[in-house]
């Protein structure tokens, strides 16, 4: 059983991991799958398709941001990964805490991406990147490197579980069958007369 501040800190972190998952899957749904499901939105709502998809994937951003921030800022405590690492250090679990802190380290490096849109076009309007003035264009995030760095997240979250709890989560999206993106476009399809979705292999 974890100590009762781990898990309390635990807790909302595994749930925004498994919110993320969730997100990450239903842009997959909707528009990583096949050109006939952008006919579908095209055909239907597509300003409303449009918005969308600048939504989750700014709440892609959002989540990124929130897990990999530091423990505190400007003296206010976050619910971050680094935070969790704080504490199991103070639970006498060094090893632990270095493994989980070396692969969070490792994270930032790589997709300091994740920060810069969440610096510069998220969180904030950046001047001179939104009037088309900055000397450094927005990195691109691939898809593949968002389902990287999110595997990259549960893998250190389910470093702690494994360790302490012995056991890790299979962080499986937050949807039903009749509420995921594929049963939206279904339904659009049937409404609007055009040839089915077709579902990611």
């Amino acid at each position: 059983m974890l100590p009762p501040d781990l898990e309390e800190l635990f807790h909302p972190i595994n749930n925004e991991i498994t919110w993320l998952h969730t997100i990450w899957e239903l842009y997959l749904q909707l528009y990583c799958a096949t050109d006939k499901n952008y006919d579908i939105m095209n055909s239907t709502a597509p300003q409303f398709f449009a918005i969308l998809q600048n939504v989750l994937f700014e709440q892609l951003i959002l989540i990124v941001g929130r897990l990999t921030d530091p423990p505190s800022t400007l003296g206010k405590e976050n619910a971050s990964i680094a935070k969790l690492i704080e504490k199991v250090k103070a639970q006498d679990s060094q090893q632990l805490a270095n493994s989980m802190q070396k692969k969070l380290d490792e994270f930032r490096v790589e997709h300091v991406a994740f920060r810069t849109w969440r610096n510069k076009r998220v969180n904030h309007d950046d001047m001179e990147t939104l009037l088309g003035k900055s000397a450094d264009p927005m990195p691109e995030i691939p898809r593949r490197q968002v389902q990287t760095a999110i595997d990259q997240l549960a893998g250190i979250t389910n470093e702690f579980s494994e360790e302490l709890q012995g056991s890790t989560q299979s962080y499986k999206p937050f949807m039903f069958a009749k509420g995921d993106g594929n049963a939206l476009l279904q339904a659009l399809q049937l409404a609007s007369g055009l040839s089915a979705p077709e579902k990611e292999a």
